[in-house]
């Protein structure tokens, strides 16, 4: 019986450590493709930053705070300091107008069910029929919320994984997070970086 005992933990052990290693080497393929040259724009001229220096900070700034408004059957009370540590849920479905993560400005429709409690969730969510700067998705999993769900890509997902933010609805749902991240990025572009890769530049306004 003790051999046995023995034999699973150490299987446990080494099945916990592959999936943290998995975790950690998609971060950092993640972090690899939004290396030091996207954080300066070494292609840009200091011409083109300063002309575009004040609208990418508003930008930057307004990327701190989302807010979306939805009206539906929907029961909802969920809080939560990243992803990892949430409490409560919801049910039902609404129509939203969204200010989201990542740039999401428009509006759609949600339905589903999810609960949290602390590390672990369980959720059958889902946006559709949504305008075009509002990313449609489909959220099914339970246990603890992972880097490798696409839902929570840091750089193009719908959702930020370490934001702080709550939920709450009764036929009116709103939802409001900030971001941390963001902020750093905001603070980081007075100094003319951008960390998180997203200032407009003269290249992508020529498209």
């Amino acid at each position: 019986m003790r051999k046995k005992l023995i034999a699973l933990t150490f299987t446990f052990l080494f099945l916990f450590t592959g999936m943290i290693t998995n975790a950690d080497n998609l971060a950092t393929d993640q972090l690899d493709k939004h290396d030091a040259d996207n954080w300066f724009h070494k292609n840009e001229t200091w011409g083109d930053r300063l002309a575009l220096y004040f609208p990418n900070r508003l930008v930057d700034l307004a990327d701190i705070f989302d807010v979306s408004l939805g009206f539906g059957p929907t029961i909802r009370a969920k809080l939560w300091a990243t992803r990892y540590v949430a409490l409560g849920g919801g049910l039902g479905g609404s129509a939203k107008l969204i200010k989201g993560y990542n740039r999401q400005y428009g509006a759609g429709l949600q339905s589903g069910w999810d609960g949290s409690f602390l590390m672990l969730t369980a959720a059958n969510m889902e946006m559709y029929e949504s305008t075009r700067d509002v990313q449609t998705y489909f959220e099914h999993y339970k246990g603890i919320p992972s880097i490798n769900n696409s839902v929570y890509n840091f750089w193009k997902g719908p959702k930020d994984m370490f934001s702080i933010g709550a939920e709450l609805a009764a036929f009116v749902e709103v939802d409001a997070e900030v971001h941390p991240f963001e902020l750093f990025d905001f603070l980081a572009g007075i100094f003319f970086l951008d960390p998180k890769g997203d200032d407009f530049t003269m290249q992508d306004l020529q498209q």
